[in-house]
């Protein structure tokens, strides 16, 4: 069995339970036709991945016989599948949206797999699981036996954004209602890259209801299809404003809405939130609760902005019109950035800013979301909540 040299560097991490191998001057020399790579003296048994630009091998295992591990591959994969799909089959009581498998911490590396009600989504960060997919698909069905090829989509997200794909080549696309905390959301699988709903928001939502149910105006800022405004309006909220710039995501929002039989008002504002929170101001609307959770980066067609760089105008902005004693929390979804260094970043804005803003609480990927110790990527989505003084 052919083994290759591992950067030490590497090897650390991986034995500190960081599971990715990216492009160093070793794993440049991996034969790009190994699907497995086994690391010198058998330190390391790790899935190949050349096509990927940074990630090039993730962790399968750290002991044992590994030539016995790859012959006996298909049967590790369907158990560890089972593994990550029994320890969640408790939310299915609460919500039909949830992670079956979360990758690297379900020791799955590079494979999600989301339950969307009677539908299931494989998505792929890592090339090397297309050539397994049968074997994927066997291993769910010892679960779900009875789900036609219909209801199986996959999609692959490393490198150019794809659609996901059915199973069931005849099936193009599909639109379905499930639900999550009471409420109704429109699903949209096929043709576009994002179905509708951020499943990794799921269980955090969830965690912001004791504030967010106090709350009498919310504002959700970066609306996309409107989860929070639902999630507000669900749970007695009076007046919920939802602003996004994309009129798609505010139209499939007003769907979402008429799905639902809310008593609160909501009002849609199709425009920038920096313009926005201005005209807020002017108009002199105030605001007891504010969610902040904007793309990592996004254009206007004009100019690209970056979503960190940007809470130093709209910080000020969203302070304006935040009623004393009310909330404000704020999101940013990228695995480039630390926790730490995000909350430094906030501090520093309210200190320079002069705004008397109180941190109570962060907020963390959670529940069928788990993050890995030794794996800060893996902990790309991270929350600050603040309250006025």
């Amino acid at each position: 069995m052919k083994t290759y040299p591992i950067h030490p560097v590497s090897l650390k991490y991986l034995r500190a339970g960081h599971p990715w191998v990216t492009l160093d001057q070793f794993s440049k020399k991996f034969d790009e036709r190994e699907k497995f790579i086994v690391a010198k003296n058998n330190t390391a048994l790790l899935l190949h991945d050349p096509k990927h630009k940074q990630v090039r091998a993730r962790l399968w295992s750290l002991k044992g016989n590994f030539a016995a591990q790859i012959q006996n591959f298909d049967k590790e994969l369907k158990s560890r599948i089972t593994t990550a799909i029994d320890k969640r089959t408790y939310l299915q009581e609460q919500r039909e949206n949830y992670y079956l498998c979360f990758g690297e911490s379900d020791f799955l590396p590079g494979l999600f797999i989301i339950k969307l009600k009677d539908r299931i989504l494989i998505q792929y960060f890592s090339y090397f699981w297309p050539a397994y997919q049968k074997q994927i698909i066997a291993g769910l069905r010892e679960r779900f036996k009875d789900i036609p090829n219909k209801n199986i989509w996959t999609q692959m997200r490393a490198g150019k954004q794809m659609p996901p794909q059915c199973l069931a080549s005849d099936n193009k696309a599909d639109e379905f209602v499930l639900k999550e905390f009471g409420v109704q959301y429109k699903i949209f699988l096929g043709n576009t890259y994002d179905h509708g709903l951020y499943t990794d928001m799921s269980a955090i939502r969830n965690n912001m209801l004791s504030f967010i149910g106090q709350s009498k105006r919310l504002l959700n800022l970066f609306s996309y299809t409107g989860a929070y405004s639902l999630f507000a309006l669900e749970h007695g909220v009076q007046q919920v404003h939802s602003v996004d710039l994309s009129k798609k995501y505010l139209n499939w929002l007003e769907e979402n809405l008429e799905l639902n039989d809310f008593k609160g008002e909501h009002f849609t504002h199709c425009s920038s939130v920096q313009d926005k929170l201005k005209a807020f101001k002017q108009d002199n609307l105030k605001f007891d609760f504010i969610i902040s959770d904007p793309p990592t980066s996004s254009s206007d067609g004009k100019k690209k902005t970056n979503a960190l760089s940007n809470y130093s105008k709209e910080l000020p902005l969203m302070y304006d019109i935040l009623e004393k004693g009310g909330h404000l929390v704020v999101f940013l979804n990228t695995h480039q950035v630390s926790s730490k260094k995000f909350q430094q970043k906030i501090m520093d804005i309210l200190k320079q800013h002069k705004l008397k803003l109180k941190q109570i609480k962060t907020y963390k990927l959670t529940d069928d979301c788990p993050t890995l110790k030794g794996f800060p990527e893996g902990n790309y989505l991270k929350g600050i909540l603040l309250q006025k003084l």
